[in-house]
């Protein structure tokens, strides 16, 4: 499989807060979606702790599974590429994988989020 939109529309690379306001096709997402995408991005970071990068760690989670053999995150500069690309070279710690996926199956899988 190969993952698209792995970093969640750019939630993911942690750029995107509660007060963030969105024009374009962004602006689709309710009020209480902003919210609960906020509150998802705070418990992500409270797992990685601030000395990684969120989408570094996003992009690791996804390849960490061996379903996947490819993600499309989308880079808006070289510095970005570069980021995106040095996920690949090390492998997610395995007790980080297990919290964001315990995260997943407590708080996101249930969401009805618009993707």
């Amino acid at each position: 499989m190969i993952a698209k939109v792995p970093l969640d529309s750019g939630w993911l690379s942690g750029k995107y807060g509660a007060s963030s306001t969105f024009t374009g096709i962004r602006s689709r997402w309710s009020e209480a979606e902003i919210r609960e995408r906020s509150e998802f991005v705070q418990d992500v970071r409270k797992i990685i702790g601030d000395n990684q990068s969120m989408a570094s760690v996003a992009l690791q989670y996804i390849l960490s599974f061996d379903a996947f053999s490819s993600v499309i995150p989308g880079a808006r500069n070289s510095e970005q590429l570069r980021q995106n690309m040095s996920a690949t070279h090390k492998p997610l710690n395995g007790r980080i994988k297990q919290q964001l996926h315990d995260l997943y199956e407590t708080k996101v899988k249930q969401l009805n989020l618009n993707w």
